[in-house]
């Protein structure tokens, strides 16, 4: 077991981000060191060769320690700081979070009222309910398995922020 798994069950952490990482929080940004493997892959990155090199060591062990913490049900929040990958490409992180083992219904969750829990102590939002904010969107079809999530972006029929329609424009 890693030392950031054992200092958050000695600590009763209820909630746990940048798994791996060592601190307290939401989210585990899995899809950070992907988008660094990629462009290293891609090869004009601007990335030192030692943070290629890293983001290949780590990405197994941050979903292996994800899952750990899954098994031990830490509440897990999607989102993501990373400022290594495209805007906007972060519906990757919801695959992810699945292949370290949560199910759909775990992911779509961390996705809306964990995340929203989280965040705000009061509660009011992430959830379609009276009295919060909410921001929704609306697919073109059924989500009905963690297989589906890859094909998430071509789902999406429309997108509200604070109740106004943002997409379609």
């Amino acid at each position: 077991m890693k030392t950031s798994d054992v200092v958050a069950a000695r600590a009763m952490t209820t909630s746990y981000t940048h798994i791996g990482m060592r601190q307290a929080g939401g989210s585990p940004t899995l899809s950070a060191p992907q988008a660094v493997i990629r462009k290293g892959e891609a090869g004009a990155s601007g990335l030192p060769p030692q943070v290629i090199e890293k983001a290949h060591r780590v990405a197994e062990d941050h979903r292996k320690s994800v899952a750990r913490a899954v098994d031990a049900g830490v509440r897990i929040a999607m989102g993501t700081d990373s400022g290594v990958g495209i805007h906007g490409e972060n519906l990757e992180e919801l695959s992810s979070m699945a292949d370290a083992g949560m199910s759909l219904e775990q992911v779509l969750a961390a996705t809306t009222s964990v995340a929203g829990e989280l965040i705000t102590p009061e509660h009011s939002v992430g959830r379609l309910a009276p009295h919060y904010l909410a921001d929704a969107v609306d697919l073109n079809g059924r989500l009905e398995s963690a297989e589906q999530l890859p094909r998430l972006r071509t789902m999406i029929g429309q997108v509200y922020k604070d109740g106004e329609l943002q997409f379609p424009a």
